[in-house]
């Protein structure tokens, strides 16, 4: 296939994806083809994806990097992990083609990849001096020819072969020279689309002295993209070909939804009256249900399979403008902490803390009925209320709001109107199960039994939010 002009063959495949491979090594050999290397691809959770995300080489969203807009109908507006791995091997395959300094072409092919009956034949008749000099290919300019698609809907067979100017979406295969490889590389400022738009629209926009040509009839398509001819599911969005595919299709997030305000905090601390605060300026946001601006939650500090209320049920797929991080003063908040830990939901809201605490900060809490005691209550609202204002830390809140002091929250005046917050001064007892519990009675003298390691969480708590430790 072309030997004289192709001095090799890439095919990137991820280490995991065996079958894959073992398609890859048939397919070719069914077609005759015996000079190619496997590439290492990068999986969507590799350090090298991490470290890329975190910084602002890679585009972030809000607006959508697509058609630029906070709120869209495009079905992907954020780019995910595995886009970003997909980016990552082509980045290191290119870098790898320029060290090589290959003197002619380069075919890349994904490993899911399937010729037409016609395939190779087409490859052979047009990858040649021959053609090349029929259509002025100089092999000393970057050269992009594209042999596939993700659909198969240009693969009727036609006596008429021919390279056309079509641009297409080919990542699938491709023949490039090193000096498309250098150009793909120096004109690669940041990653603000997908790799196949960069490689295949925006890279032969930005330097005109690209050869590029789409072969006619397309001698190569792909399996993992329409559920009609996918064998292989899509390891960049899943499309549901089967039931395990489908079921990763559930848990999926390819679009953010942009939302103004998300509130977070440790129950009985204020999110439902920081709710009634920041609609008095202006925003529409729910109390655990959220709303067209937003959602103050404080089970929303985690991302849970399983929330016990409200109407959100995955959290990763909201993009919120502002996180507030709602405080109040410990040794307020723990006689009404108490009574959440001991009967909030029939013990759903500690079980849901407990759970968390454990996965985010490997910390393990008591069972809360295994609480004899005041001291043991103490100790158990000590631990969750501090715990889980770490767990709220992780979240970077751009605004932390003392629910005894709004004025914070002027940040969110976006209007700039003379708007005065409409203080609440909520005292009552809480009902649990339809019953008033009353809060306990807590003195000085009670915590002296306290242990001193959450004696010192709560006095370094009360140091970072500037409340008196009265201890």
């Amino acid at each position: 296939m072309a030997k004289n002009l192709i001095e090799n063959v890439y095919v990137i495949n991820l280490e995991r994806c065996k079958d894959r491979k073992e398609h890859i090594i048939k397919e070719f050999k069914k077609n005759g083809l015996t000079k190619y290397e496997f590439f290492k691809g990068v999986d969507k959770d590799a350090k090298q994806v991490k470290d890329m995300m975190s910084t602002n080489y890679v585009k972030k969203f809000p607006p959508c990097f697509r058609c630029a807009k906070f709120v869209c109908n495009c079905n992907n507006n954020v780019l995910i992990p595995q886009q970003i791995g997909n980016w990552c091997s082509f980045i290191n395959l290119m870098k790898h083609i320029v060290e090589k300094k290959y003197t002619n072409l380069v075919m890349i092919c994904e490993d899911d990849i399937k010729f037409t009956n016609f395939g190779v034949g087409v490859i052979s008749k047009m990858i040649n001096t021959q053609t090349f000099k029929r259509y002025n290919i100089n092999m000393n300019k970057p050269i992009l020819i594209r042999l596939g698609s993700a659909l198969n809907n240009m693969h009727k067979f036609n006596k008429n072969v021919r390279m056309i100017k079509k641009i297409i979406m080919s990542n699938p295969a491709f023949i490039i020279n090193r000096s498309f490889a250098e150009s793909f590389l120096n004109n690669l400022k940041k990653i603000t689309t997908t790799s196949d738009v960069y490689l295949h629209q925006q890279l032969v926009n930005r330097n005109k002295s690209i050869q590029h040509f789409t072969l006619s009839p397309l001698p190569v398509y792909e399996l993992s993209y329409s559920k009609n001819v996918s064998i292989f599911p899509s390891e960049i969005h899943p499309k549901g070909i089967n039931h395990k595919d489908r079921i990763r299709a559930k848990n999926h997030i390819k679009k953010l939804i942009y939302k103004r305000i998300l509130c977070i905090g440790h129950p009985r601390t204020g999110t439902n009256t920081i709710t009634d605060y920041i609609n008095q300026l202006g925003y529409n946001i729910g109390h655990e249900n959220m709303k067209n601006d937003g959602v103050s939650s404080w089970m929303l500090a985690v991302n849970d399979n399983h929330y016990p209320w409200g109407n959100v049920k995955n959290i990763n797929q909201y993009h919120f403008d502002k996180i507030v991080h709602i405080v109040r003063n410990p040794f307020d908040a723990i006689p009404s902490i108490i009574l959440e830990n001991k009967y909030g939901g029939n013990q759903k809201s500690y079980n849901f803390r407990k759970r968390n605490i454990k996965k985010y900060l490997n910390i393990q809490l008591p069972d809360s009925n295994n609480n004899k005691t005041i001291k043991d209550d103490i100790e158990t609202a000590i631990q969750t209320y501090v715990y889980w204002s770490k767990i709220c830390e992780l979240k970077k809140p751009n605004i932390v709001c003392k629910i005894e002091d709004t004025r914070t929250l002027k940040t969110l005046n976006h209007n700039n109107k003379k708007i005065i917050i409409k203080r609440k001064n909520k005292t009552k007892n809480k009902k649990y199960g339809g019953k008033i519990r009353n809060k306990p009675i807590i003195t000085k003298d009670m915590y002296k039994n306290v242990k001193p390691e959450l004696l010192k969480e709560l006095e370094d708590f009360c140091k970072k939010y500037n409340y008196k430790y009265i201890l």
